[in-house]
């Protein structure tokens, strides 16, 4: 049931501003710029958390805890 929400939502929103903000987001991560006004674009563009995180994590990439001794 959710994921139909998140089917609906993303089918209601204008798909060129989200990715733009969505990549603006990411060359925002590139550059070491505020990040905090390029996600509030991003999400009133329509972007879910996921595809925020998502931008983000394609220039940081994903931490990944060492578990050895």
């Amino acid at each position: 049931k959710a994921t139909e929400r998140v089917r609906d939502y993303r089918a209601k929103r204008f798909e060129a501003a989200t990715q733009d903000s969505l990549k603006a987001v990411a060359a925002g991560v590139a550059s070491g710029a505020n990040l905090q006004a390029l996600i509030i674009t991003a999400a009133k563009a329509g972007a879910t958390l996921g595809e925020i995180s998502d931008s983000m994590r394609g220039v940081f990439g994903l931490y990944r805890e060492y578990a050895g001794f």
